[in-house]
């Protein structure tokens, strides 16, 4: 019934930042899957030069770096980038922080820190930075995303795109049963 967020922050609270990490590494093991492969050829193509994920993985990072796409993270409840890089094609937004990522140097309160609001409300710098993108780039694709992060939705509902394309995945298990998603007044 809890946000995956608000467990671990309490268990960092209680076992501190490595430990967070410790729980989150069952997901490096993760397998990349077609929107992180079509958001890489997106970005070969010179169609996508920035991805806003809420996933604690790094599938769009391997994704790019297979096809040599070369990337910088943003996380905007630390407070600065942790991986600029001046050849970046492609900028990774990742609002509830992020895994470690092998090749670049890490933290564990890239994590760490941002949980620890994501719990509460929308937080100022995340609905600023997601304004400003929405500004420098007025097209909103999505994929694979569900509509159901309290903090995020809202602000993906208010910033002020242009057009929005939302493309939804459904197992052919789950084929039968009708998915629906839009941002209200688009």
């Amino acid at each position: 019934r809890y946000p995956l967020e608000r467990l671990l922050e309490f268990l960092g609270r209680v076992h501190g930042d490595r430990a967070t990490l410790g729980y989150l590494s069952v997901l490096e093991n993760a397998v990349a899957n077609y929107n992180h492969d079509a958001a890489a050829e997106l970005a070969q193509q010179s169609c996508l030069d920035c991805i806003i994920t809420l996933n604690f993985d790094t599938l769009f990072e391997q994704a790019l770096q297979r096809r040599s796409i070369p990337f910088s993270w943003t996380l905007p409840l630390v407070g600065e980038a942790p991986i600029p890089n001046a050849a970046a094609r492609v900028s990774i937004v990742k609002p509830h922080g992020t895994l470690p990522f092998e090749g670049f140097p890490y933290a564990p309160n890239y994590l760490a820190a941002s949980l620890q609001y994501t719990g509460d409300r929308p937080q100022p710098e995340t609905a600023n930075l997601i304004a400003a993108i929405a500004r420098s780039r007025p097209v909103l694709l999505v994929a694979g995303y569900s509509d159901n992060d309290w903090d995020i939705f809202p602000l993906l509902a208010a910033a002020p795109w242009s057009t929005v394309y939302w493309c939804q995945y459904v197992s052919p298990e789950r084929a039968s049963t009708p998915t629906s998603c839009s941002l209200p007044g688009r």
